[in-house]
């Protein structure tokens, strides 16, 4: 199987939570983000919290050195 774990799109509503502190929590998660050795590729995957609690997770590109991705996660 090509995927063996369902991934949901993070979906906000920014009547409630603003596009801006959804950043601001971004960049405070990602400020203090965790390197975890798991390579996907070119990629490596980092994890990070706001200081609202919020977990944050993403990847980097080695060869670029930049966040490619970057997003809320919410427990299961």
């Amino acid at each position: 199987e090509w995927i063996s774990k369902i991934y949901h799109k993070t979906v906000f509503d920014s009547r409630v939570i603003s596009e801006e502190q959804m950043i601001c929590w971004a960049k405070e998660a990602l400020s203090s983000a965790k390197k975890e050795l798991l390579l996907n590729g070119n990629s490596i995957k980092i994890y990070g919290n706001a200081s609202n609690g919020m977990k944050f997770e993403g990847w980097i590109d080695l060869s670029k050195q930049w966040v490619i991705s970057f997003y809320p996660v919410l427990d299961e």
